[in-house]
């Protein structure tokens, strides 16, 4: 393996990790929020829910693009 393949995996794996630690920050701020949404099925409990449920879909699939991008590097 040459040493410039060698910094691109490493810059791929750090980029990954990056990208794990901001889903996580993410999931505990979602968290914080669910807790703070009422129980009833008013307008804006309803958009904060989907608003809530969008960003955990955006953030997996950042992490999944992630992991795919990583895995096509390694393959080249």
């Amino acid at each position: 393996m040459t040493p410039l393949m060698l910094v691109f995996c490493l810059v791929s794996i750090i980029f990954c990790e990056a990208v794990a630690i901001y889903g996580v920050i993410v999931a505990i701020i979602l968290q914080t929020r669910l807790q703070s949404v009422e129980q009833t099925t008013t307008a804006d409990s309803m958009r904060g829910g989907y608003a809530i449920f969008a960003s955990g879909i955006i953030v997996g699939f950042a992490n999944l693009a992630c992991g795919y991008i990583f895995q096509l590097s390694r393959l080249n």
